[in-house]
């Protein structure tokens, strides 16, 4: 079965990823979408978490932070043997990667995306 590995920075957004992160593990649930969460202790954390992501048993990855966590997940998950799809949820100041990929921090399109297996390179 697909699960889903959530990589979260607990500061981005001022600390808002915490309460969304909430509501997120809720909509997963209530869809029977199987997921854990990591949250980053400190930088390369999530490298860490996203080269280890594959091996572990997920099939994708959400990255919920800034340019820099999405930075590190790419990585990581570049860096890893077996490469598995990544969403993104920004929560950054900046949101460079986001804006220009035109996405926006919506749980519902996010599960709808994840479900329909919609991957774009």
């Amino acid at each position: 079965m697909a699960k889903l590995k959530i990589i979260a920075n607990p500061i981005s957004g001022s600390g808002k990823v915490k309460l969304f992160l909430e509501r997120l593990s809720q909509a997963l649930a209530s869809n029977n979408i199987p997921h854990d969460i990591y949250l980053t202790a400190g930088p390369g954390d999530a490298t860490i978490h996203a080269q280890s992501a594959p091996t572990a048993g997920y099939t994708a990855l959400l990255c919920l932070g800034g340019d820099g966590t999405i930075n590190e997940v790419i990585n990581g998950i570049l860096s890893a043997k077996r490469v598995i799809p990544i969403g993104i949820i920004p929560f950054g100041s900046g949101n460079v990667i986001a804006k220009a990929l035109g996405i926006k921090r919506n749980i519902k399109q996010f599960i709808q995306l994840y479900q329909a297996g919609q991957v774009r390179t």
